[in-house]
């Protein structure tokens, strides 16, 4: 997989873009048809299933070729390091947005999404309704990948433990997934996706690139801010339309301002969010409990 770092770097950073490109279109001009724009967003979406599944089976299944085992405890520590911090963030950026005062025709009402502690808890936990107000946020997409994350753990611990714990496993997998599938729209395409990409990743991963394209290693650093980018755009991008629109009146401009703002901003934030060694190291230090390696 290291021979693929620039070219899934550069990747996640280009397939971000659409996203926010589509929404930036829909706040500005809502009486637009997007249906270009919509169908890139989507794409997007996909490709980052696709490419959830190619970097998680491939770490997985790389730890359970070189030790025999699965540390699901490490596991999930390094998903907790990658997945929290932005998010955390979006939370508290949603929060922020909520409070500042909007115009009557914003084209986000947040009169709709009231923050309650049950909101607030639900979001902590990927457990939120349709109208929290983080669902401001595309988060729809991010709590499916953490039950698949879930589930992709479980079943290589499943695979590498024996007797009655791969059992317990192979039960736990079962019922997470039915709960999964039955309970979240998109749940079951979303995990076939993740399952192309894992799949991917099987059937390329001895093949030896010897160096990547320039290009690849130039757009590269895109990645480092396309999951902050993804998270919190929707929260910015609703604050340039709702204080700009007055004085910038033609729509292009506008939405090539929101995507731009967008991405400064989560550069910005990207260099201490986006930081998984460091916060995995941090979060090693502060469990006690010891490895769970099966």
């Amino acid at each position: 997989m290291k021979n693929h770092v620039y070219k899934l770097d550069a990747l996640r950073g280009l397939a971000a873009q659409p996203v926010v490109l589509s929404h930036a279109a829909i706040l500005v001009d809502p009486k637009s048809s997007h249906v270009i724009l919509g169908w890139a967003s989507l794409l997007a979406v996909i490709f980052f299933f696709i490419l959830s599944g190619y970097v998680i089976v491939g770490g997985l299944h790389q730890s359970l070729s070189r030790t025999g085992s699965i540390d699901l405890k490490d596991f999930f520590v390094k998903r907790l390091a990658r997945i929290y911090p932005p998010y955390l963030f979006t939370i508290i950026a949603v929060v922020i947005f909520s409070t500042l005062p909007h115009r009557a025709t914003s084209p986000i009402h947040m009169g709709l999404y009231p923050w309650t502690p049950g909101a607030l808890i639900r979001a902590l936990t990927f457990a939120f309704h349709g109208t929290d107000p983080i669902v401001i946020a595309p988060v729809w997409s991010l709590r499916l990948e953490v039950c698949l994350y879930v589930i992709s753990g479980l079943l290589f611990a499943a695979l590498a433990a024996n007797g009655l714990i791969r059992m317990i496993l192979a039960i736990g997998v079962a019922v997470f997934s039915t709960i999964f599938f039955f309970s979240l729209a998109f749940a079951f395409a979303s995990a076939c996706f993740f399952a192309l990409g894992g799949v991917a990743y099987l059937l390329t991963r001895n093949i030896i690139v010897d160096q990547e394209h320039r290009a690849w290693m130039i757009l590269a650093p895109t990645g480092g801010w396309s999951y902050t980018l993804y998270l919190i755009h929707m929260p910015i991008v609703a604050v340039v339309v709702d204080y700009l629109t007055l004085s910038i009146t033609d729509p292009i401009i506008l939405i090539v301002l929101c995507c731009l703002v967008a991405n400064i901003i989560s550069f910005a934030l990207s260099t201490f969010l986006e930081r998984p060694k460091f916060y995995a190291s941090l979060l090693r230090r502060l469990t006690i409990a010891p490895a769970l390696r099966l």
